[in-house]
């Protein structure tokens, strides 16, 4: 996943994530990102920071048709 982040904001960093596909060969050039970012569940660690969340693995089903993302929320859990 391609994560983009708006750090322009008084309330702190915003993070988005989109699936994009690339080339199976190098050099690896983006052939399509999606139109709208992942919608993660977003939490805390701290209450003295901001909710986020930030993917960290993919697996693609063997018939191709189902994708499965991991991500952390808040530094605090996993999440599928």
């Amino acid at each position: 996943a391609l994560q983009t982040v708006d750090a322009t904001g008084s309330a702190g960093p915003v993070y988005a994530h989109f699936l994009y596909k690339f080339a199976g060969s190098p050099p690896f050039a983006i052939l399509a990102v999606a139109q709208h970012p992942l919608s993660l569940f977003e939490s805390s660690g701290s209450p003295y920071v901001e909710a986020f969340a930030f993917v960290s693995g993919l697996a693609v089903s063997p018939s191709g048709e189902e994708i499965i993302v991991s991500y952390g929320t808040g530094d605090r859990q996993a999440r599928v």
